[in-house]
């Protein structure tokens, strides 16, 4: 048997008595999603985290408890170095509030040498939870195989390039901006949907090349950002994309537990616009700058702009 390694973190699992109650809380405060459940023996709960494919499974409690749940769990401070999950947000004072509405003791402090804000707070079954202003690490330089099977590092192929990327509010595209803007002289025109705060927004404070980097307005269904896009994409200076990276996409809320047919036609209908029809109506809308010629001493500038910021 070859080498093997595991995946990914799937998903956390709790026990509770009141599975409804602990739903109710990763909902309401923190923003989970409730995801299709297999119907199980044991009553509960499938939710996903927020911006992450990592599941929060919630099981109705079938064994004695171990701690007596009559005796009051000591100030949250504790769980500064005590099992808990930690949660990166930038709704951090949002959250704050939503905590003294429903009277739940929290716990905030600053990471040191850093002043990222954290907190920390204990859900309705006690588990230690804390939430925190985290920066977004940068991961290496991913890297594929060639036909020989040889590691070849993908950075080459994006140096000197302008890509634009759709549909980088989170997951693969936001990994893909931060992968492509740790590339010396790739411009990066990162596409979000217009006025969403999202974990992309932040980013723009960690690139090591900003003047490189833009971020643009795009709703691969709404006709206006579309048509606009182009415009936008010249008053960034760029008058050629060598790469075009379609990531914009949706699923059903419950994929990939929902069954076909339990789709409805609205649903059904938002897919396809996005996934096909967002694809073919953003190309077109950048036909006219896709695979064309730099303007001359455009690729200059980008590299006067690196070395300025270094």
């Amino acid at each position: 048997m070859g080498e093997f390694k595991v995946d990914w973190l799937d998903h956390i699992a709790y026990e509770s008595r009141d599975v409804d109650r602990l739903k109710n809380f990763y909902v309401d405060i923190l923003g989970f999603q409730v995801l299709k459940r297999p119907p199980f023996e044991v009553k509960g709960w499938w939710l996903l985290f927020p911006n992450s494919s990592l599941g929060l499974h919630i099981i109705d409690k079938q064994r004695p408890d171990i701690i007596d749940p009559s005796v009051p769990l000591p100030h949250p401070k504790i769980l500064r170095t005590a099992p808990h999950i930690a949660i990166r947000t930038h709704f951090f004072d949002d959250i704050i509030e939503k905590l003294k509405q429903k009277d739940t003791i929290f716990y905030t402090d600053t990471v040191p040498a850093s002043g990222v804000r954290q907190m920390w707070f204990y859900d309705p079954d006690g588990n230690g939870v804390e939430l925190g202003e985290f920066p977004i690490y940068q991961a290496p330089i991913f890297r594929f195989s060639n036909e020989n099977n040889a590691e070849k590092d993908i950075a080459s192929f994006f140096e000197n390039k302008t890509v634009l990327i759709t549909g980088c509010s989170q997951g693969i595209g936001l990994e893909f901006v931060k992968q492509l803007t740790n590339i010396p002289t790739c411009c990066v025109l990162a596409t979000h949907r217009p006025s969403s705060s999202t974990p992309l927004s932040s980013l723009s404070s960690h690139l090591t090349h900003p003047s490189l980097h833009h971020l643009l307005p795009l709703d691969v269904c709404d006709e206006k950002t579309i048509e606009e896009l182009e415009d936008k994409v010249k008053q960034c200076g760029v008058s050629c994309i060598d790469v075009l990276i379609h990531n914009a996409g949706i699923n059903s809320a419950n994929h990939p537990y929902l069954d076909t047919f339990e789709m409805n036609a609205g649903e059904a209908t938002k897919i396809f616009q996005t996934n096909s029809l967002g694809v073919v109506t953003v190309t077109a809308a950048l036909q006219n700058l896709l695979g064309g010629k730099k303007q001359e001493g455009e690729g200059k500038e980008k590299e006067e702009s690196v070395r300025g910021g270094e």
